[in-house]
């Protein structure tokens, strides 16, 4: 999980435009292709709400095959020719969820038998190696956002 707040020097409708233009964010920029070219799609939800995805297209292997996948939720503020980005970065929190309840389980069986068991670390572990590649899209999310910030400022 990650936390955004960034202030972008334009109104609302650059900003917007700014997120959506991926070749214009990225260019000059040197990005491992080898599993995907790295995508990021925006919506608007309401006039103050915005989500931003991120996936892998055109790699080996169909991406975000989960249910939301690496998305920031935020919020678009404009106030006086200043636009605020604010927002998490979360990876697939319906399954984070279940796996933060099922590890607290875990721990409380421990206690209660008055044993130690290594499922959990077992466990978080297999939620590193499984979710490696999504976890990395955080970054590149928050990467992005910071270039988007650079380009439109230097425009």
């Amino acid at each position: 999980m990650k936390f955004i707040n960034v202030e972008f020097a334009a109104s609302r409708d650059e900003v917007i435009s700014m997120l959506s233009n991926n070749e214009r964010v990225n260019k000059n920029v040197r990005i491992d292709t080898s599993k995907g070219k790295p995508t990021v799609f925006v919506q608007e939800k309401n006039k103050n709400r915005i989500k931003i995805s991120c996936k892998y297209v055109g790699g080996p292997t169909k991406d975000n095959g989960f249910v939301q996948g690496t998305t920031l939720t935020g919020k678009l503020i404009e106030n006086d020719g200043v636009t605020r980005l604010r927002g998490v970065i979360t990876t697939e929190p319906v399954y984070h969820f279940f796996f933060l309840v099922m590890v607290v389980l875990f721990i409380i069986q421990c206690v209660r038998m008055r044993g130690i068991s290594l499922i959990p670390p077992i466990l978080i572990v297999f939620n590193y190696f499984m979710f490696k590649r999504e976890y990395k899209k955080q970054g590149y999310i928050k990467r992005y956002i910071n270039r988007a910030q650079r380009r439109l400022s230097s425009d």
